[in-house]
């Protein structure tokens, strides 16, 4: 068997078993990351997905009733832990990703002027 042979069936060299080795060891981000001052992403509650700080709850849950007619009172009614200003965050945060992701700031310029 030639050497190029063996190396296509991992055997020696750098053959795809020592490949598998190092992808084996490389860790996932296991530390939260803070996004805003009440949002945070942290591995270890609710599989990873944004969250209030200090709170189980996540922030598609909340955007989601929002976007079903729940009010603000109602929120924070259903969902004592959570601040008025968090959810105020939150709804920023999603206006702002979805400005971004359709292009419209680029576009746009400047700041919407309806109340």
């Amino acid at each position: 068997m030639s050497k190029k042979q063996s190396r296509r069936r991992g055997e020696g060299g750098a053959g795809p078993s020592s490949v598998s080795v190092a992808r084996a060891t490389k860790k996932p981000a296991t530390e939260p990351r803070e996004v805003g001052k009440f949002l945070v992403v942290d591995p270890g509650i609710c599989h990873g997905k944004l969250t209030f700080k200090g709170t189980r709850v996540p922030v598609q849950t909340v955007l989601v009733f929002m976007s079903k007619g729940w009010t603000m009172d109602q929120i924070l009614a259903d969902w004592p832990e959570l601040k008025r200003e968090g959810v105020v965050e939150a709804i920023q945060l999603a206006a702002d990703a979805l400005v971004e992701r359709s292009g419209a700031a680029a576009q746009a310029g400047h700041e919407p002027t309806h109340p």
